[in-house]
C-alpha cells in the first residue's frame, strides 16, 4: 500500500535533477545488497527512509504529503491486525 506512493513521491522529486537520478540509483543498490531483507515490508520501510532523507533536501511539501501517508497507513495496519486478532 505504502510502495506505490512512495515511488510517485521519489519520481516527482527527482525527475528534474540527473544527479538526484544517479544518486539515487546508487543508493538503492547499496541498500538492496548489502542489506540482507527478511521481508517485503522491510524492503518498502528501507525504501521509505531513503525517500524521506532525499525529499528533505528537495521539498518540504513532498515530505510531509509522504510522512502524513505512511504513518497512516501504519496505524491503520496495527489497527486492522489488533481487530483480527481480537476477533480472529
Amino acid at each position: 500500500m505504502i510502495l506505490p506512493l512512495i515511488t510517485y513521491v521519489i519520481t516527482n522529486v527527482i525527475s528534474g535533477n540527473i544527479a538526484l537520478s544517479l544518486g539515487m540509483v546508487g543508493a538503492l543498490s547499496i541498500v538492496r545488497f548489502r542489506n540482507p531483507v527478511k521481508s517485503p515490508f522491510e524492503l518498502v520501510i528501507f525504501f521509505a527512509l531513503l525517500t524521506l532523507g532525499i525529499t528533505a533536501s528537495v521539498s518540504i511539501k513532498w515530505l510531509t504529503l509522504l510522512v502524513v501517508v505512511i504513518l497512516t497507513v501504519i496505524i491503520l495496519i496495527e489497527i486492522i491486525q489488533y481487530f483480527f486478532n481480537k476477533f480472529n
